[in-house]
Formats: C-alpha cells, sequence, structure tokens
C-alpha cells in the first residue's frame, strides 16, 4: 500500500485504527490484572501492590505503544511526517482510550467487578499505612495521610458514570498532548537527496 509522503492518507489512519483496537485489547486486559493482581496481594505482600501497579499500568502499556508506534513507522517504509506521525498515534491512542472506558470502567465494572473503585481504595489504603509504618511516621502522620487517601478514593466512588463522561474532553486533550510528543519522537523524515553537479 503506498503511502503519500507529507500528506495523511486513508492508510496511515487506517494503521492507526488497526492497532489501537490491538492496544486496545491488551491494555484492559493488563488493567484487569493488575486489579486482581492488587487485591489478591495485599494480604500476602502489601509492598509490592505499587510497584505491580506501577508495572501494569504504565510501564508495560508504554512499552506496547513504542513497539506499536516503530511497527507502524517500519509498514509504511520506515519513514514518516510529524503529521503523518500525529495522525496515526493519536488515532491509536484515542482508540485505546475508547476501548478502555468501554472495556474497563462500564462493562468489567458493571458486569464483573461493581465495587472495583472501593476495592481498590481499600488495596491502597492498607498499602499506605504499611508504608508509612516504615518510614516511621507517627501514628498521627499516619491517620492524616490515610484519611486524605481515603476522601480522594470515595470522590472518585461517587462519581462514578458521571466522571467518565466528564473526563472525556480532559483525555481527549492528553491522549492528543502525548500523541504529540510521541510523534516528536519516532516521526522519521525521508532523506531528501541532492544531485551533484558538475562544473
Amino acid at each position: 500500500m503506498a503511502i503519500k509522503l507529507g500528506g495523511v492518507d486513508s492508510g496511515v489512519k487506517k494503521k492507526g485504527l488497526v492497532k489501537g483496537l490491538f492496544l486496545g485489547c491488551i491494555v484492559v486486559v493488563v488493567n484487569i490484572l493488575s486489579f486482581y493482581y492488587m487485591t489478591g496481594t495485599v494480604e500476602s505482600h502489601p509492598l509490592l501492590v505499587l510497584p505491580g501497579s506501577f508495572i501494569f499500568t504504565i510501564v508495560i502499556p508504554l512499552i506496547t505503544i513504542i513497539l506499536f508506534i516503530l511497527n507502524i513507522r517500519k509498514s509504511i517504509g520506515g519513514y514518516w511526517s510529524f503529521r503523518q506521525a500525529v495522525t496515526a498515534i493519536f488515532i491509536m491512542l484515542f482508540t485505546t482510550y475508547i476501548m478502555l472506558t468501554i472495556g474497563r470502567d462500564i462493562l468489567f465494572v458493571k458486569l464483573v467487578e461493581p465495587n472495583m473503585v472501593q476495592k481498590i481504595g481499600a488495596v491502597m489504603v492498607e498499602s499506605r499505612m504499611l508504608k508509612d509504618k516504615l518510614d516511621g511516621m507517627t501514628q498521627a502522620q499516619i491517620t492524616q495521610d490515610l484519611a486524605f487517601e481515603k476522601k480522594n478514593f470515595n470522590v472518585q466512588a461517587d462519581n462514578g458514570q458521571w466522571a467518565i463522561v466528564e473526563s472525556i474532553p480532559e483525555n481527549i486533550l492528553i491522549t492528543f498532548v502525548l500523541a504529540v510528543m510521541l510523534s516528536a519522537i519516532f516521526k522519521k523524515e525521508r532523506p531528501v537527496l541532492v544531485e551533484k553537479t558538475v562544473e
């Protein structure tokens, strides 16, 4: 499939959409696994909750995103303009965001784990409490710290579905900014060949 240099044709958009669908499936599964990891680990190894959650929700998706970006670029000949990169990456990330919202925040929460936010909140509070004790904080400091943590999760639980709707514009903007940043890193313009003139 030919890709028009300097333009953004349907081939680039289609590749971004297809990769977004694959990435969305991966991110949904990884996020659900992260939930079960957190709730299953808190009893036996509470200090592993936060590092494990970070690996599941940040590290694995980020590595997958980078691999998919490189794959898209390679599939169109190894070169793309900044505009092509932004278009493909934004479509990929936005598709992933939609799938995550539907797969985790709506279907999974509605059908499987209606108390997901509260369970995550309880896990985070317990893990935070142990960390605070190991850090040598006083009981008063721990109580204040935990009260703040509980308040944050209570707000998230109360907002429910409205929070998803209200956060859409903000998440679209964040997705676009991330796409621009990744495009600046991974753009690769085709080198311009300059012919030598013989005098």
